[in-house]
């Protein structure tokens, strides 16, 4: 006699061992090339949207200063000119979240007999100090000598402090910001070009310093 398995269901208390195979889902033609269109779309708008912000600052304003320095930033930043007759001059991006990513020029007076080092130190550390009594949380990351900025002695440093200015259209909560600086020694005078912004603006606010830094015309 020959007994053939039963597929029905196992006996109450004991484990059902029938395979149960899974559910196979699956999306039909119509719905794939939906979804492919979707995706393109969707890649094209950004890519689309990061090249229109892209060929916007490209476009460039000039601005000369008092001493006549030649400066020139993205045509869509703001410019403050406020302590202009000071030496200091700053663009604003007012498209950035949060914290407007900031490009600045400052100009420091030094001993125009002092050694280049001396002098960039100098200006250096006139820097933290101001910052250390006017930021909150203010830290120098480091300083680094013996570069040449235009043909010019140079150094550069990073720094960071918290924003706690709140704007009344944004969040209110203090920012974390991210300091470059990028000083240029010329006889009595340091040239100090500074980009701020959070971090996560950060690699482009370092291009973009650069990008200062290269077009500007030194008196």
């Amino acid at each position: 006699m020959t007994i053939t398995p039963s597929n029905g269901p196992a006996p109450a208390g004991q484990p059902d061992s029938t395979f149960h195979p899974a559910p196979r889902f699956r999306i039909n033609y119509h719905d794939r090339i939906s979804l492919i269109l979707t995706l393109v779309v969707t890649a094209v708008a950004l890519l689309a949207g990061l090249a229109l912000r892209g060929a916007v600052e490209s476009r460039m304003k000039l601005y000369r200063m008092p001493t006549g320095l030649t400066l020139q930033y993205p045509d869509t930043w703001r410019l403050n000119t406020a302590d202009a007759a000071n030496g200091i001059v700053s663009m604003q991006d007012s498209a950035a979240q949060r914290f407007a990513t900031t490009l600045e020029l400052g100009i420091l007076k030094v001993d125009a007999s002092a050694r280049d080092g001396e002098a960039l130190a100098f200006a250096a550390n006139q820097l933290a100090l101001n910052r250390g009594r006017d930021l909150t949380a203010f830290k120098v990351f480091g300083i680094t000598p013996g570069q040449m900025v235009k043909g010019l002695p140079g150094a550069s440093s990073s720094f960071v402090y918290v924003s706690d200015t709140g704007d009344v259209l944004q969040d209110a909560l203090p920012v974390v910001v991210l300091g470059d600086d990028v000083l240029v020694r010329q006889g009595g005078t340091v040239y100090v070009f500074t980009a701020l912004s959070t971090e996560d603006n950060h690699a482009l606010a370092s291009s973009q310093l650069k990008t200062f830094v290269d077009s500007a015309q030194l008196p």
